[in-house]
């Protein structure tokens, strides 16, 4: 019984795919932050709200790459103890529960729209126009959910003011270019799966190597961006503290390029996720000392 239960969390924690959230909830934190909102508000609304849509988003998504995830060896555990059938069920008892919080707490016209985009995204990602199949396209979608659309939520679950948003559109901007080209991180070690099932990722339609080179110039253009923003003065010369990222980033894709073995590559995956965080946290530092 205890190893069935323990399968079975495990088996979900792969469905979830809870490691994502540690890009998406501190974006979330970040534009509500900037909103001014009560701290409250961040825990009983956005909060939840970030958590159970990401979950939506990856539940979905597994359910559609279920065959494909087979063949690339993908979450054992979640195919072992879990029918395909049974993600589609988690994922409509999903959205009851955002719509309770927002019929609960949500005031804000903008929040209910971003909530919205947000089911559709992940929708129209993993199913229908199946945008992940799509080149460049699909990291166009996972960067704008895991920054526009997560920044806004945190945002406008502490204020409404449009206004106020677009004026920080400098740092999600940034985030969503950074986003962008770290998330090409996640096709390398798919490749095999990936080509039997005609996906068109960056590494199947150029080959490893080229693609490691068009992620380095789209990483590169990005903080080209935020020297821009420093430039101008709409950002403070603080935020040039965040090449830290950057160094940190060519360094994955240089691990990228010496490397075949599918769990190292997974590995780089994840140290790309942990990246984000760390773009993330620097930012967050310098609001906070900036309040």
């Amino acid at each position: 019984m205890v190893g069935f239960m323990s399968g079975l969390i495990k088996g979900f924690k792969e469905a979830i795919i809870p490691t994502v959230l540690i890009v998406v909830v501190p974006t979330t934190f970040l534009g509500f932050l900037l909103s001014g909102g009560n701290i409250s508000q961040f825990f009983f609304k956005a909060l939840p709200l970030i958590v159970l849509l990401d979950c939506c988003a990856n539940v979905i998504n597994n359910y559609s790459d279920w065959e494909i995830d087979v063949i690339n060896k993908k979450r054992p555990t979640m195919h072992r103890v879990f029918k395909k059938g049974h993600l589609l069920l988690t994922y409509f008892l999903f959205l009851p529960a955002i719509a309770a919080i927002m019929l609960a707490s949500a005031t804000s016209i903008y929040l209910w729209i971003i909530i919205g985009l947000c089911i559709l995204a992940g929708l129209f990602y993993s199913t229908f126009v199946k945008l992940k199949d799509a080149l460049l396209i699909n990291y166009a979608a996972i960067a704008v959910s895991y920054s526009v659309l997560a920044f806004a939520i945190g945002f406008f679950s502490g204020s409404s003011d449009l206004a106020h948003f677009w004026s920080l559109s400098p740092i999600w901007v940034f985030l969503m270019l950074v986003y962008f080209g770290y998330s090409m991180t996640k096709d390398y070690p798919d490749i095999i799966g990936d080509k039997m099932h005609g996906r068109r990722t960056l590494p199947v339609v150029f080959g490893k190597d080229l693609a490691i080179k068009i992620q380095y110039t789209t990483i590169t253009l990005a903080y080209v961006y935020l020297g821009l923003m420093v430039f101008l003065r709409l950002l403070g010369v603080s935020f040039l503290l965040l090449f830290v990222s950057y160094i940190l980033a060519i360094r994955i894709c240089m691990t990228i390029s010496k490397t075949g073995s599918t769990e190292k590559l997974l590995a780089m995956h994840y140290k790309s996720q942990q990246n984000a965080l760390v773009a993330l946290v620097i930012i967050i530092i310098l609001v906070l000392l900036h309040l």
